[in-house]
């Protein structure tokens, strides 16, 4: 059972639960300001998450207690979705309350800087965007305000798939049509994680295209390219599948295999991901190569996008603790059929394999600099 109450400045969800077991998930409308990142000077990764990994959970701690989540996401977006799904389990392991905190502003910059900001005892916990925010320091965009590897990671989940697609009627039939054309094209972009995978992919291959930016959102973007500013999008699957689906796009290329089940399954499981096309085609320079590996760091079927943490601090075993609710939720035959059903990839990285992950993304940056200012259009 499941009842919504509204006000104008609040949502509030609550979850049926068995006994012993209170769940919530509050969403607040509105947040904070984007903030300038810090200078990033840590040479460590997930510190509190690696004293955690030779800790022992205390399955007392958070007997009775509220977890707050916050969310760097507005409901309906894959970071929020993904709390959804989780909270209620992680709860339920815990006999703790989640609450889900939904802060959108400033493109999940905001989100973050609360979570790393709060008190270190455990009881509020984030989602990093991980792509986001190596890009935009590798870029020197304004970013969070904090050395991400210095937080306590708690558990990283696999990023979607993104997709590479052209209006129906155009005359590039497949990613290898465009790449020998090598031709000036027209493509709809959004800062952040698109535009930096556009110029990545693009430039790897020698296609110049103009990206037509000033979208307010990704939605935006996605509307734009539908109604015909631009010959071709890069986004997310989910946000393209029903596009795909009505013949309204072509797909050419994804970032990574599509997961069986999900959103645009049928119509892409045949499409190349990347890493196959360009073991069939590497790109001809050093540069080139160098921005292509970049981006399957960052976007291949290996990458890491949404990593829970705690603020840098939080005891050992409260992380250990949250470790194991987190492995245990995410594994969960339920919740593994809610991240299909939601259109999500499913999978779990433990936090030893989110710091690597981590460490490899902030080792190219060096690359993706290059890959987008080296960018010509």
């Amino acid at each position: 059972m499941k009842s919504i109450v509204s006000t104008p400045r609040r949502r509030i969800v609550s979850i049926a639960k068995p006994a012993r077991v209170a769940l919530s998930a509050l969403v607040l409308a509105g947040g904070l300001a984007g903030c300038a990142q810090k200078a990033d000077s840590s040479t460590g990764s997930g510190a509190s998450g690696a004293s955690a990994a030779s800790a022992s959970p205390d399955p007392q701690y958070y007997s009775g207690k509220t977890i707050t989540w916050d969310v760097p996401g507005a409901p309906g977006a894959s970071f929020y979705t993904t709390a959804t799904i989780l909270g209620p389990l992680v709860g339920k392991y815990l006999h703790a309350t989640v609450n889900i905190v939904s802060i959108p502003a400033g493109a999940t910059i905001a989100g973050q800087n609360q979570a790393a900001a709060a008190p270190n005892n455990g009881l509020t916990i984030g989602t990093l965007n991980v792509s986001a925010n190596v890009s935009n320091a590798a870029t020197k965009q304004p970013g969070i305000n904090f050395d991400m590897r210095k937080e306590a990671f708690i558990a990283g989940l696999p990023i979607n798939p993104d997709v590479v697609v052209v209006q129906p009627n155009s005359k590039y039939k497949t990613f290898d049509d465009l790449v020998k054309a090598a031709p000036s094209v027209k493509s709809a972009d959004y800062s952040g994680s698109i535009d930096i995978l556009q110029k990545g992919v693009f430039g790897a291959y020698g296609i110049k295209a103009k990206l037509i930016s000033g979208y307010a959102s990704v939605p935006d973007q996605v509307a734009g390219f539908l109604r015909g500013d631009a010959e071709f999008a890069v986004n997310q699957v989910p946000g393209l599948a029903s596009s795909i689906a009505a013949g309204k796009a072509r797909p050419l290329l994804v970032t990574s295999p599509i997961p069986a089940g999900t959103a645009g399954y049928a119509q892409l499981k045949d499409v190349p991901d990347i890493a196959t096309y360009a073991a069939q085609h590497k790109p001809q320079t050093a540069q080139q190569q160098q921005a292509l590996q970049a981006m399957l760091a960052l976007f291949g079927a290996k990458a890491v996008n949404q990593v829970v943490f705690s603020p840098a601090g939080t005891p050992p075993g409260a992380v250990a603790s949250l470790a194991a609710a987190f492995k245990s939720a995410i594994n969960d035959q339920g919740a593994q059929k809610a991240f299909i059903n939601a259109n999500l990839s499913p999978g779990y990285l433990s936090p030893a394999d989110t710091a690597a992950a981590i460490d490899q993304d902030i080792s190219l940056q060096g690359a993706i600099s290059n890959a987008v200012t080296g960018y010509k259009s």
